[in-house]
This record gives C-alpha cells, structure tokens and sequence, in this order.
C-alpha cells in the first residue's frame, strides 16, 4: 500500500511538472508572439516616419511632384500599421506592464494619421492647381466651381485633424518609450498649428464663392481708413473704390475720394436712431463721422445706405487701412498713382505722413488717394495669385483686424460677425470691453499718438459680481516741426491751439451688464459722461493733448462674474499699435 501511494504521489508530481512545463511553454509561446508583433509594428512605425518625414519635406521645397508620389504610399503604411495595432495580439501587448503604455500610443499614432491621410487624400487632385497659382479658369475669373468642390473636402479634413489633435494631446508621452514619443509629439504639435488654419480654409471656402457671384452679381464698397485721424472702426475714409464681382470675374466699377463721398449726407433708419441716435447724434449722417463706433456692422449697414443714397448700390462694405495696402503691394510690386511710385516699404509712411508736408491741399491729397486706390486693386486683380503668396500676404492683416467686412446677406453677416474680420462687438455676456478714440480736432496728429489700455478684471469664483477697472493713456508725441498751414496739424475745434497740440473723445464700451462706480482723469476724481450702445453701457470723455503730454483715464466699475470667458480687449487700428493689457485680479464685490 506504500508502495501504491509512493506511486500515486510520484504521478501527481509528474503531472504538475508537466502542467508547469506547457504553463511555460505558453508563456513563452504568447511573448515570442508578442515581441514578434511588436519588432514587426516596430518597423512598420519606422516606415511610417520615413514616410511622413519624406513627405514633410516634399512639402516644404513645395516639389509637388514629390507630394503626389508620397502620400499615397504614406496612407497606405499609416493604415497598415492601424491593421496591425487593431488585432488581438497588440492589445494584448497593450495590457503589459511597462510597454502597455507605449503599445497604446503607438496605436493612436497609427489611427490619427490615417484618419487625416484618409481625409487629405482626396484633396490631392486640387493640391497642386490651388498652391500654384491656378486659381483662375481660361477668362481669368477666379475658379469657384472648384473652390465649392474643395468646401466639403476641406471640412472633412477639418474634422479628421480636430479628432487627431485632440486624440494625441490626451497622450501621457512621459510614460512611453522615446522612439514613438518622439514622432508623436511632432505630429501632435504639427496638428495643433494646422488645425486653425485649415478650420478658417474650410469655413472661408464654404462662404466666399457666394460673395464671389457665385449667385449672381454682387458688388462691394472698398473703402480707405485713414488712421492718421482716428475713428472708432479705424480711421477717417480717404476714399473708396467699388469692386464688382460676378461669378468670380472681379473688375473695377466707380470710384471716390472722401470730398465726393461728403457731399450727400447718409440716411440713418429709424432702427439705428432708436438704438445708437442718442450717443452718435448728428454724426451717424457725416460721412466724416459715420464711424467712430468700433462695431463695424453698424458702420457697414451706414456705408451701404449712403452709397444707396448716391445711386451707386453695394452688397457688401470692405474697408482697410494703409497697412493692409502694403501688405498687397508685398504681392503686386509698385504701383503708380498721380505720378507717384509706391511700394510696400514707403506706402505707410507716405499717406499717414509724408502726404500733409507735400500736399496740404486737401483736393489734390484726394485725388492722390483715391488714385493708389484704383492703382493697388488693378494690380491685384491682375496677380495670378498663388495660395502661399496670398497667405502670406494678408494673414497678419485679417489677424490683427486690419481688414473689416460687412454683408448685406443676413446669413453671411451671421457668419462674418464671428470672424476676425467681422469687426463686431458682442452683446453676449463676459469680461470683454472695448475702447474707440475719435480725433475731435480735425487734424492728422494721431499719426503720432500713443494709445495704452490695461483692463484688470476681478477673477470671483464665490460672488455674482466682480470689482474691476480700465487704464486708458494716450501720449501725444508730435514732432516740433509739424507744418500748420493747410489745417492739417492745427485743430479746427479751438481757437489759437498751441502748435502740436490735438484733442480725442474716448468711449470706454463696458462688459454686458456692468456698472459705473468712480473715475478720476490725470489722477483726479471726474465724472465721464453716460452713454448706451445696443446692450452696452458706454462712458466717455472729450480731452485735449498737448504735444509731449499724457492723459490718464482711469475708471472703476462692477460687472457680472462669468466663468469661462477669456477675459479681452478689443483694440483699435492705429497708426503706432495698440499696448493692451489684461490682468486680472481676485478682487470680488460684497
């Protein structure tokens, strides 16, 4: 019986022996395939990188020959190595302790450039005619067929690198191994600096063919801000020429100085009287002082029934400063106008300068002005315009808000509002002011001024209402040798001005729903005057500067505490930038 048992026991042993052993064998067995999962996934993302880096390259020397041959190889390495990171082998990896992590990138890496080469690739016929230049059809209007073709592609691949960039930012690249971290964060980073980009691509894309005539004719007033005397939306009109567009063939139509435009007062609806009348009075009729509001639609809708009111009707209203003109002549080269030559580097210069000390008369200057108009425009529209070009170009100028638009389409009024180009002042509740000066000298003399504004909203995460403040100082730095004939740089608003001396009514646009509290001027307590504009209380003041001095308004108010708001200012065009500062602080009302 000792015997058997010695047996049995021996059995026993020897089966355990033997389930350990294929327990082994399966161990080992599950790992080889593992690590020959992962050495195979391994050169796959090598071969991936290789070819995103070929690409990235090909791209940049723009050899779009290069680019034609690479992307469709790249998508087809990005998908086979989403094949391979989808399968059970890999996610079982994924479940490994120190490599798990690094599995899992790898799989999202494969993912996101897939989706985005997926997306991309229909683009891929459009490509090289766009960035060439071929933007045009044989007649030389511009090719809005192909740009409606191009909106939807576009916003699909907006959506496919939204969904990329936000995938890959939730990546822990600490935790994983520096050969994938490193091209992932590369990707993640080139994602996150295109988005916006091909974002505002698609959205413009959906919206200029139809402003373009693609629906029939459409025509646009370019209007000329001269910021040399200041204005709310960016300075006084120095002319405008009209821009005809219909079914993207774009040509000149009549064109007018400043002098032209004030010999016929705008109509003002009964509408805008109700609603801005008592701050703006007798100026929404002015040509000279239509816009000193700094919410651009209004400015538009004026501009568009003063144009009616002189039997040359428009669609839409563009105005642009001097700045933007030298932007386009980086594109154009020189243009001539009155005899005179300009470029990119002298334009600026010339007509918020130069022009008062060479032609005092304000007829000729007009003529001139409206002239580089005429010139400037003629010379684009005869660019074969090439999409890098172009970007290049106007990009700092629709950033900064150097060109504003407005449509007389309610639907793409909606959409501009929301853009950088749409100039407008939001009604909707949140810590944004926004600050308008006005020359109320009738001079040129803001070509030297210095405007600063620093905003500190009071940060309460336990009240309703928050204590906060605006600093406003202009500085007026008028060289002494300034000519005063002509009235130029005299002020027309007093009598015997000391030389260099100019005056500006400011109008401080509060937070929705804010209240006044105290203000002081130059360090003393002063009352500003009240004023409303749509669902904004205005507070404003006129004063004078005298060469070499500085003004200070400073003012106190309570606004609503709203969370998750950004707390802005809404600066002004100015011939010397804006210095605008925001600072908040944790000062709550009780």
């Amino acid at each position: 019986m000792a015997r058997s048992g010695s047996r049995a026991g021996s059995n026993r042993h020897k089966g355990l022996w033997i389930g350990i052993v294929v327990a082994i064998v399966l161990v080992v067995g599950v790992v080889g395939i593992l690590a020959v999962s992962w050495l195979g996934t391994y050169r796959q993302t090598e071969t991936v990188q290789a070819f995103v880096t070929e690409l990235r390259g090909s791209l940049s020397a723009r050899d779009w020959e290069g680019v034609n041959a690479q992307l469709p190889g790249a998508l087809t390495a990005s998908e086979d190595l989403m094949e391979s990171t989808s399968g059970v082998s890999w996610r079982l990896l994924s479940l490994v302790p120190f490599i798990g992590s690094t599995a899992n990138a790898v799989s999202d890496l494969a993912f996101s450039l897939t989706k985005v080469g997926q997306a991309a690739l229909p683009l891929q016929p459009y490509a090289q005619r766009l960035i060439d230049g071929q933007l045009r059809d044989a007649d030389g209007a511009l090719d809005l067929v192909t740009m409606q073709e191009v909106a939807p592609l576009l916003e699909r691949l907006d959506v496919a690198v939204q969904s990329a960039s936000s995938r890959l930012a939730g990546v822990d690249v600490d935790a994983i191994r520096s050969e994938v971290a490193g091209p992932l964060v590369e990707l993640r980073d080139e994602l996150a600096s295109a988005a916006p980009t091909v974002a505002t691509a698609s959205n413009v894309l959906s919206w200029v063919p139809g402003m373009l005539g693609a629906d029939g004719s459409r025509s646009w007033m370019v209007m000329l801000q001269d910021p040399a005397e200041a204005r709310g939306t960016g300075g006084l009109p120095g002319g405008y020429v009209v821009v005809d567009a219909d079914q993207g063939a774009l040509s000149l139509g009549t064109s007018g100085s400043s002098s032209d435009l004030n010999q016929k007062l705008i109509p003002v609806s009964d509408e805008i009287k109700a609603d801005v009348g008592t701050l703006w009075g007798n100026g929404l009729g002015a040509w000279n002082l239509f816009n000193q509001s700094p919410h651009f639609p209004l400015t538009g809708e004026l501009a568009a029934a003063g144009m009616k009111a002189r039997g040359e009707p428009v669609s839409g209203v563009i105005a642009v400063n001097l700045a933007t003109v030298a932007a386009i002549l980086t594109m154009t080269g020189p243009v001539t106008a009155a005899g005179v030559t300009f470029d990119s580097s002298s334009v600026e210069e010339y007509f918020t300068q130069r022009i008062y000390f060479e032609i005092p008369d304000l007829f000729e200057r007009d003529f001139v002005t409206m002239e580089l108009g005429r010139a400037t425009f003629e010379s684009f529209f005869a660019q074969p315009w090439e999409v890098f070009s172009l970007v290049e170009a106007m990009s700092v100028p629709i950033s900064e808000g150097w060109i504003r638009v407005w449509s007389s389409v309610p639907e793409e009024e909606e959409w501009l509002v929301g853009t950088s180009v749409g100039g407008a002042v939001p009604e909707t509740p949140g810590p944004v002011l926004a600050v308008a000066f006005n020359n109320t000298a009738g001079n040129k003399i803001d070509t030297f001024v210095e405007t600063e504004i620093t905003y500190q909203p009071g940060r309460c995460l336990t009240t309703t209402n928050q204590r906060s403040s605006v600093q406003v100082v202009v500085r007026n730095e008028a060289p002494v040798d300034l000519p005063l004939d002509g009235g130029n740089y005299g002020r027309q608003d007093i009598e015997n001005p000391d030389a260099g001396s100019t005056s500006q009514a400011i109008y401080i646009y509060a937070p929705v729903g804010a209240n006044y509290l105290s203000s002081t001027i130059d360090g003393q307590e002063a009352s500003l005057f009240l004023g409303q504009e749509r669902s904004r209380q205005v507070w404003f003041e006129n004063i004078s500067i005298d060469r070499g001095q500085e003004r200070t308004i400073i003012v106190q108010f309570e606004e609503p505490t709203v969370l998750g708001i950004e707390p802005e200012v809404l600066g002004q065009i100015m011939v010397i930038p804006q210095i605008i500062t925001v600072n908040p602080n944790d000062s709550c009302l009780n």
